[in-house]
């Protein structure tokens, strides 16, 4: 039978280790030194811990706070200026109104002192308008020592002419009396129905061009009727 071989085992590391031990083992003195330091070093690093977590949470809170701090301006400036931005625009309308205001104050003091015209395109649509009435007879008379009155006055001879209507020069000798404004037109209330219908349609001829006129009955129960349709040009309202 063949013998079995017994192997024999070294624990070199154990042997290994305790002789790295008994090599640096230092002695109970020096040991005692070295544990205080060690146990100082730890107690210093727990305060610096504890220290940086004060600071942490210390400073962190300061930022927080400039944060809020810094939020609340901006807020409050958002709040201002949206508060300007109202108030500029209360001031903008403001001045649009006025401004409106003034431009219809200076309309009214054009139309008011500026003297009556018309254009060659309205005296045609005026002709144009009383031409249905074509021979139809009319008188005019206006204030001659004003331009304004002869001129407008001459204006609306040229605009019964062109529709037809005869000029009846014995209705045109009378003087206006002092005091007549605006347009008149006269017609006698016993005059053919044609005839009152041009006066009217005279009058609305002056109506659709922004003038002025308004018509006065004659009362003449002395005279027979007339078929002439009248016309006084007073000075401007």
């Amino acid at each position: 039978m063949a013998t079995t071989p017994v192997v024999k085992t070294t624990t070199v590391a154990a042997k290994g280790m305790s002789g790295l031990f008994a090599i640096i083992s230092p002695s109970p003195a020096v040991a005692a030194i070295i544990f205080g330091w060690a146990n100082l070093g730890l107690i210093a690093s727990l305060v610096v811990g504890v220290i940086s977590t004060a600071l942490i949470v210390w400073m962190g809170n300061i930022k927080e706070g400039d944060l809020k701090a810094r939020v609340a301006d901006a807020v409050s400036d958002a709040a201002s200026a949206n508060a300007g931005l109202a108030a500029a625009q209360v001031e903008i309308e403001t001045q649009k109104r006025l401004t409106a205001e003034a431009q219809l104050e200076t309309q009214r003091l054009k139309d008011k002192f500026s003297p009556r015209e018309l254009s060659d395109l309205q005296v045609s649509q005026m002709a144009e308008a009383l031409r249905p009435f074509s021979g139809q007879k009319f008188g005019l008379v206006a204030y001659q020592d004003s331009k304004e009155s002869s001129g407008f006055g001459a204006r609306m001879h040229t605009v019964l002419d062109q529709a037809g209507w005869k000029f009846d020069e014995a209705s045109s000798q009378g003087w206006l009396l002092g005091g007549t404004e605006g347009v008149i037109v006269r017609v006698d209330p016993r005059s053919a129905l044609k005839v009152r219908k041009a006066a009217a349609a005279l009058i609305k001829a002056l109506h659709d061009q922004g003038l002025e006129a308004k018509s006065v009955a004659i009362d003449d129960q002395n005279n027979p009727p007339t078929e002439t349709v009248n016309m006084s040009i007073g000075s401007k309202n």
